[in-house]
């Protein structure tokens, strides 16, 4: 037998058209002000019932954008406000449960669908980016691999910051802007490693063309291997958008 129900919390676009519906319909009369609850970015009021106590939940502003896309509306991006993150993660899969408000013009959306989901965590600008693949894991973090002269390389420990969807990852220390760094092969290096460095197609296009790279600097450049020398290609480290 399901005894009294203690606590509900209910999502809306507005608590104070909720809190009127409350007040109206079922007769409410103890309901709390709505207070800002800042570190999860949502409007909160309580509604106290004779039998239950209704927590309503108000997504305020956008400093929780979230866009999905559907495979049963594949052309089309829906957006939705974070109200709710879990405060601890799933012991078996890994995975902290969150909940957002969508909105659903047109009925477009079904239950059960399934959604490939991107939430914008934070933005940063003048960010210091490079690709993933330049980064390896090891037991004493991260490092990669910086070109140093024309044939030698140097490993650099770095402390890594956000990732973002195009394959790049923000370096908080460890490397400066226009920092030649190893972005395929580097697995295979040590700081004795020698590299020929050469020209790829597709700086030869970026230059005939009158392009720069990320960063402002040249596009990026293949490492031939010669005698005595590991294959890399490497690209500069630049500043970007977050």
């Amino acid at each position: 037998m399901i005894g009294k129900l203690n606590h509900v919390g209910v999502a809306t676009p507005s608590i104070e058209q909720s809190v009127k519906l409350y007040r109206e319909v079922f007769g409410a009369t103890d309901v709390t002000e709505k207070w800002s609850m800042p570190e999860q970015g949502v409007w909160v009021c309580f509604v106290n019932l004779p039998n239950a106590q209704i927590e309503l939940i108000e997504p305020y502003g956008e400093n929780s954008p979230i866009t999905f896309r559907v495979q049963a509306v594949p052309s089309r991006d829906f957006k939705a406000k974070l109200y709710h993150i879990g405060e601890v993660a799933d012991s078996t899969t890994r995975m902290v449960e969150c909940f957002a408000w969508v909105e659903n013009p047109g009925r477009s959306l079904r239950p059960g669908f399934f959604a490939d989901v991107t939430a914008t965590i934070e933005q940063r600008s003048g960010a210091l980016v490079v690709p993933q693949t330049a980064v390896i894991p090891t037991d004493q973090g991260f490092v990669g691999f910086v070109l140093k002269g024309e044939d030698q390389v140097e490993r650099r420990v770095l402390k890594l910051g956000l990732y973002t969807r195009e394959g790049n990852v923000e370096v908080l220390e460890g490397l400066e802007e226009g920092d030649r760094l190893v972005t395929r092969g580097a697995a295979s290096l040590s700081e004795s490693s020698r590299v020929v460095v050469t020209s790829s197609p597709a700086e030869d296009r970026s230059a005939s063309e009158g392009n720069e790279g990320p960063g402002g600097g040249p596009g990026p450049a293949s490492s031939t291997a010669g005698p005595g020398a590991s294959s890399a290609t490497s690209a500069p480290a630049g500043g970007g958008g977050r």
